[in-house]
């Protein structure tokens, strides 16, 4: 039939998950709640599947992490560590929060920053389907974007009658949709109208399929063949292999104690080694910077004592002239003055 003129609406249904941020005082295993909830709505997928009658399971898997970076220098050895955690579970899209508090030039930096640490570590973040642009010219706009720069909106104003979310502040304003001032509406649009689909696809087709393979392989079931070998066995030695695999388990059990001791403790030297890393790195950047200001004043200085000394030679130079001119004055009314009273001498 004839279409055309009809307008079709799709009604989209999507729940936003908000967790905890990081940078508390004890950050040990603190990804684990988070894939922890993804493993479980995977499970939930999974035993769904296996039903007999399933004519439509509910597909509650994350398909997207939205990472919020705090403004500063670049990742965080935390965020790097966290992301490496979750790639293999969830597609993962960069956003810097508070973007507002950067100048574009600083913006445009960390961003660089960011994406060579990403790339340095290895950490497989969400990539842009070449298909999905009708150029590499647009993908590429898009891809420069990342990390996606966003700022929160407290305010709505009322522009020509349209409605608009804006952040305000006592010198002006930040307009949430303006593509000049923030990322947003890049961002809303990969989630909602151009990539939405293909987030579900890597989801089902590459992530999910991961954790079904490793699910399944390790189920196993217990040899009918093991169970008669073990039945005609004698009670006493049943007894001895049942003491030593006793203790073998208690010696693994100690030593996976061991080794789960050792990787904490080693972890937190990591963490204190990286902690301190970074933070030489900010001294190292606030000497530079210091630095540079220190030049640009010692510049300003030599600039500002030589304009003073052209300033002192030019009002030397004028009083000169002054005097000069007073004096070739004076010299002029005492030659008058004298020509006046010679003038009168003669006339008695």
């Amino acid at each position: 039939g004839d279409v055309s003129g009809q307008r079709y609406q799709r009604r989209v249904r999507e729940a936003v998950v908000s967790t905890q941020s990081t940078g508390a005082i004890n950050n040990n295993k603190c990804w684990q709640p988070i894939l922890e909830y993804i493993d479980h709505k995977f499970e939930e997928y999974l035993n769904a599947e296996g039903h007999v009658n399933r004519p439509s399971v509910p597909d509650n898997r994350v398909h997207c992490c939205l990472y919020f970076i705090a403004p500063g220098h670049g990742l965080k050895p935390l965020d790097i560590k966290f992301m490496k955690k979750l790639h293999e579970k969830v597609n993962i899209v960069p956003v810097i929060g508070k973007a507002d508090t950067l100048t574009p030039e600083e913006c445009v930096e960390f961003k660089a920053n960011v994406m060579r640490q990403i790339e340095e570590n290895e950490i497989k973040i969400y990539q842009f389907p070449i298909e999905e642009f009708e150029d590499e010219e647009e993908q590429q706009d898009l891809q420069a974007q990342l990390p996606f720069a966003v700022v929160g909106s407290n305010t709505i104003l009322d522009v020509n009658g349209k409605k608009m979310r804006a952040r305000m502040y006592p010198w002006g304003i930040a307009e949430v949709e303006n593509p000049d001032h923030c990322d947003f509406i890049f961002l809303r649009n990969l989630l909602i109208r151009t990539h939405m689909q293909d987030l579900k696809d890597v989801t089902n087709n590459s992530l999910y399929e991961n954790y079904r393979c490793q699910k399944l392989a390790a189920v196993t079931s217990v040899s009918l063949d093991s169970k008669v070998a073990a039945s005609n066995r004698n009670p006493l030695a049943q007894f001895e292999i049942e003491k030593r695999s006793h203790q073998e388990a208690l010696k693994s059990m100690m030593a996976d104690l061991e080794k789960t001791l050792e990787e904490r403790v080693k972890e937190n030297m990591e963490g204190m080694e990286n902690h301190k890393k970074e933070m030489q790195t900010r001294h190292e950047a606030a000497q530079r910077h210091i630095e540079k200001i220190r030049t640009e004043l010692d510049g300003k200085k030599k600039e500002l004592a030589e304009q003073m000394k052209l300033l002192e030679e030019l009002q030397l130079s004028t009083n000169i002239t002054v005097n000069n001119s007073t004096t070739s004055l004076n010299s002029t009314k005492d030659k008058s003055h004298s020509k006046k009273s010679k003038g009168t001498k003669k006339l008695f």
